[in-house]
């Protein structure tokens, strides 16, 4: 089981989503038949994020209540504050980010009581991204920072490459496209080294948005085609991240064709249950 489990550990970083959930579901048959509670913590935790990346927030809701409920019948502080990041994802993907933010916040003070630096690496960058939704730039920045920091320290190259591109967004917003592209590009070359298709067509996004604002439409174009390409070519990426690629085409095109097209394919994704970030992206 704890082979099976680290192998799952493994799939998610290259986000082979399905195979993912084949190895989970043969996991949990063993956890289950020797009541394994640390392991159902943690089979539940991934079964979750990959709700979360293919947006089905009902099941990311259920499976991340069963991870808590495990965790905290085996006692473990770490996996409870795994399974609370994983309600806080599931409340932000259905666009509860006040709720989220409770979630990221007990998960927080969770790791900080027990030292767990890789968990408040991963987290601290979630709470940032909420307090920058609530237009709370002061602390969006404090997070965001510390959260740099820790996932450096801790060689957590996952946990960096969220935190960079979403900071990289942030750092745009207020104006500073010369650092925001710093970060979008170094969060770039670590989705290109964990294979992450789905993180690395969002930074082609980002980067569209930063010519964009340069007044380069043509870079910004052929940034956005390059996203909607890499996402198209993730199990899960136009799920996660395509109708906020699509819009960015349909700003940067100059073809009035094109942009009614790629404006209905977005419009008919967004019929189907995508994250909420989608809505407001678009």
């Amino acid at each position: 089981c704890s082979a099976l489990v680290g192998l799952a550990e493994g799939l998610v970083l290259i986000e082979t989503h399905d195979e993912l959930l084949s190895v989970l579901d043969e996991a949990d048959k063993i956890a289950s038949a020797h009541n394994l509670l640390r392991e159902l913590a943690v089979i539940n935790q991934l079964r979750g994020g990959v709700y979360f990346f293919r947006c089905m927030y009902e099941a990311c809701l259920e499976t991340s209540t069963a991870s808590l409920n495990a965790a905290r019948a085996a006692n473990s502080p770490e996996l409870e504050a795994r399974a609370l990041s994983g309600l806080g994802d599931a409340e932000y993907s259905r666009g509860r980010y006040i709720s989220s933010r409770g979630y990221f916040d007990q998960c927080i003070e969770l790791a900080r009581q027990h030292g767990y630096g890789r968990v408040l690496a991963a987290n601290l960058t979630m709470r940032g991204y909420l307090y920058w939704h609530h237009n709370d730039f002061e602390s969006a920045v404090a997070d965001i920072q510390e959260a740099i920091e820790l996932a450096v320290k801790t060689r957590h190259a996952r946990a960096e490459m969220v935190v960079t591109s979403i900071y990289g967004g942030i750092l745009l917003e207020l104006g500073n496209s010369a650092d925001s592209k710093h970060y979008v590009l170094r969060a770039m070359t670590i989705s290109q080294q964990l294979g992450s298709k789905i993180f690395e067509g969002e930074c082609y996004c980002r980067l569209s948005h930063i010519e964009l604002n340069r007044g380069d439409r043509l870079a910004a174009y052929q940034q956005a085609q390059q996203a909607i390409e890499i996402l198209r070519a993730s199990e899960s990426g136009m799920a996660f991240w395509g109708p906020c690629a699509l819009a960015d085409l349909a700003n940067a095109t100059q073809d009035a064709d094109e942009r009614r097209a790629v404006l209905d394919e977005a419009e008919a994704l967004l019929k189907k249950e995508r994250l909420i970030h989608n809505q407001v992206g678009f």
